[in-house]
């Protein structure tokens, strides 16, 4: 069996989180969803846990997801980013 990919899904409002999280765990053999309700949630997240992939949203509230992708793309090269 491959490694499944860890993707982070980083957004405010929580009805799409859940939806992204309804959608992902139907390829649950593939991707580890984690979920955070913040930027600044996701930076903590990030420090603790290897990420493939982020899904973040750019309006939300103390680190927006320009700030969150700078600070992805300076500390943690290999993961990628989707806004």
């Amino acid at each position: 069996m491959a490694l499944r990919k860890k993707v982070l899904i980083v957004d405010d409002e929580e009805d799409l989180t859940w939806t992204l999280n309804k959608k992902f765990s139907k390829d649950a053999d593939k991707f580890e969803l984690l979920v955070a309700s913040n930027g600044k949630e996701a930076l903590e997240i990030l420090s603790q846990v290897p990420i493939n992939v982020v899904v973040t949203d750019i309006r939300m509230p103390e680190v927006n997801g320009l700030d969150l992708l700078m600070e992805i793309k300076q500390n943690y090269k290999t993961t990628k980013v989707i806004i």
